[in-house]
């Protein structure tokens, strides 16, 4: 028997410099830090729903307000010329919105309302994610100290959002929280139902043109 009652949606990577893509030619950053959760998230959906109440945590970040003109630049999104590390990193933060949130419209539209999905901000943390820059890493290094919460701390959103009963209690649906555990407003991107819808469609095409086979028929 499958059982899953929660699903937190965390790795990422953080502004590499130079344009990369993933081994499947996806630009690294959306392909990292969306398009896997996504499909992760698609193929366990049908367990989550089964075992409702359950929860779907995706890890944005207060940097999807830097993002590219349009907020997904879909157009561009794997041309070298138009990439540019901070808003790429944005875009894909707020990929993380925008999926949780049309996440959250599709469950409910199927009837499974005992499915919570919400999209946070942890807050600025002390990890490894500027290792790829030498400099930006030893920037980060002096002033983090001052700024940033340790790991532990920085999971307290995370956890807020996954176990706090306040969740199912209000409830909180397709939201975002920033630390700790506050709601909070997203960009005006991040509220745009049609961008949500057309990045749902452009991650499931993306998906089946680089082989992944979308076994779970939603």
């Amino acid at each position: 028997m499958q059982v899953i009652n929660g699903l937190d949606g965390d790795l990422g990577i953080m502004a590499p410099p130079n344009f990369e893509t993933s081994k499947d030619g996806i630009e690294l950053q959306l392909a990292s830090n969306h398009v896997g959760h996504f499909l992760i998230t698609r193929e366990l959906l049908p367990i989550l729903e089964k075992n409702q109440p359950s929860r779907v945590v995706n890890l944005s970040s207060m940097g999807h307000n830097y993002t590219y003109k349009g907020g997904v630049a879909f157009e561009s999104i794997n041309d070298p010329k138009h990439y540019f590390s901070w808003q790429a990193y944005g875009q894909s933060k707020l990929s993380n919105i925008l999926f949780a949130r049309e996440l959250q419209r599709y469950v409910d539209e199927r009837g499974h309302n005992r499915v919570y999905v919400n999209a946070v901000h942890p807050g600025v943390v002390a990890t490894n994610l500027f290792t790829h820059s030498q400099f930006m890493n030893s920037v980060f290094n002096a002033i983090l100290p001052k700024l940033a919460t340790s790991p532990e701390d920085g999971a307290l959103t995370q956890l807020y959002a996954a176990t706090s009963p306040d969740i199912e209690a209000k409830p909180y649906k397709g939201q975002y929280f920033v630390p700790v555990g506050k709601l909070a407003k997203p960009s005006d991107y991040a509220l745009d139902d049609q961008l949500a819808k057309k990045l749902w469609e452009w991650t499931e095409n993306i998906l089946i043109e680089k082989g992944f086979p979308l076994e779970i028929q939603l």
